[in-house]
């Protein structure tokens, strides 16, 4: 499973290294309770994915009143490059979405319309998206998310 499991207050860099598919996604990071992709909502409960809620699991994810997004609006025109610069000040795991022509796809098969785990592990830090529902070619090449990590300089 793909995750950021972070400890300390960590400066991300972003580099988009490849974007080579027909289709524009959107990607971002949201918070997780656990490796399974648990979510906590504003109402305190906790919502697992499984194949029966994959439509309300996407909604909660999006919906701003749960406050999950971390890293939001990751994108960049096809054959392009991108860098963008976060800084996160929490702890806890974070997962992976794309949304793609009216699809909002995630890591956990079980919260995806197609049953299927849209992103792949392709090295360290870097991450591959597969952006049609079924899989398409099964390449995880359509966006290729990699990542470099540093502590913030201690003031």
């Amino acid at each position: 499973m793909l995750r950021l499991s972070l400890t300390h207050p960590y400066g991300i860099s972003f580099e988009d290294c490849c974007h080579c598919a027909a289709y524009d996604s959107v990607t971002g990071f949201y918070r997780t309770e656990d490796t399974r992709g648990t979510i906590g909502l504003a109402d305190d409960s906790l919502l697992t994915p499984n194949r029966e809620n994959y439509n309300s699991y996407a909604q909660a994810v999006l919906n701003p009143a749960n406050d999950l997004i971390a890293i939001s609006d990751l994108k960049v025109n096809n054959s392009g490059t991108s860098l963008e610069n976060f800084t996160l000040l929490e702890s806890g795991y974070l997962a992976p979405f794309a949304q793609v022509q009216g699809n909002t796809f995630f890591e956990y098969g079980a919260a995806n319309p197609d049953g299927i785990s849209h992103f792949s592990t392709l090295g360290a830090n870097t991450f591959g998206l597969e952006d049609m529902l079924g899989g398409g070619d099964l390449d995880s090449d359509d966006l290729v998310l990699s990542f470099s990590f540093a502590l913030p300089p201690l003031v």
